[in-house]
């Protein structure tokens, strides 16, 4: 899972997205991931989805998280979602294991409460986020990035 997720990074750094533009080499970030992944595979709030090949190899995968909001009009439960971290081996693109690992995302969050889904999307996927009902969230998204 997490060679496959090397793969997102220069996409991101690409169109600026990167939180912080260091190469994705050793830096300890795969055995913090490692332990994170570990950590949420029995977890009931997150949800992983993998997309394999006939040879078992892993073509796809992504993650889903339950956040609890606070309610408020519109907005009964609180409850939202969140999809992160979707990515594709090339070797498989363009063949729906995107959509099937989204849509099996959404269809987990819409079961477990999820009011909204939301997620950051890469230029080179904005398409199937759009194509499955996605669009520009009626708030201004900002980030900052905090030393340390």
């Amino acid at each position: 899972m997490l060679r496959l997720r090397v793969q997102l990074f220069p996409d991101l750094a690409r169109q600026g997205a990167a939180s912080h533009p260091e190469p994705a080499g050793e830096t300890g970030w795969q055995d913090a991931a490692g332990r994170v992944i570990q950590s949420q595979l029995d977890s009931p709030e997150h949800r992983y989805c993998v997309a394999r090949g006939p040879e078992d190899e892993l073509f796809g995968w992504g993650r889903a998280s339950l956040v609890q909001g606070l309610p408020g009009p519109g907005f009964p439960t609180g409850r939202m979602g969140v999809v992160q971290n979707l990515v594709v081996a090339p070797s498989a693109r363009g063949q729906g294991v995107g959509r099937k690992i989204t849509q099996d995302l959404i269809d987990w969050l819409g079961s477990a409460g999820a009011e909204v889904v939301d997620l950051l999307a890469s230029s080179s996927a904005e398409h199937l986020y759009r194509s499955l009902g996605f669009q520009e969230p009626r708030q201004i998204p900002l980030r900052l990035l905090l030393d340390g």
